[in-house]
């Protein structure tokens, strides 16, 4: 999990610098949010950029209350009657969702979907 910061410019008149925005570990950050509000992931199955199987990997090494009982947990499919939208996992603070047929911008690629998958987690209400 990385999260984008804003740092002062460090250019100066005699030396330029593109370092202004930097990337960097967030991980003590979202353990700490995680224990204290729910938290919702989200991925596209297709996601060349950010692989699913990566932030698979990066959650399942988490260390915090709830890890074992999310990693011992099998996927959930998120459907309606006719379409499956991708899957899920969900414990008492953390929720992630693979949406199907989506890439790096799950929004843009199923609007409808994502939306009400928001919905539903926002008012806690079931997913199928």
């Amino acid at each position: 999990f990385f999260l984008m910061i804003r740092r002062p410019p460090r250019s100066t008149q005699s030396r330029s610098s593109a370092a202004s925005d930097v990337y960097k570990r967030q991980t003590d950050s979202f353990k700490y949010v995680l224990g204290r509000i729910p938290v919702m992931v989200f991925q596209g199955q297709d996601d060349l950029l950010i692989p699913t199987p990566s932030v698979m990997n990066w959650i399942s090494k988490l260390d915090w209350k709830h890890a074992n009982d999310f990693n011992n947990q099998e996927f959930t499919l998120w459907k309606d009657k006719d379409t499956v939208y991708g899957r899920y996992k969900k414990t008492d603070k953390l929720t992630f969702v693979v949406v199907d047929k989506a890439g790096h911008l799950p929004p843009y690629d199923q609007i409808g979907a994502t939306t009400e998958m928001v919905i539903n987690w926002i008012n806690n209400r079931p997913w199928n």
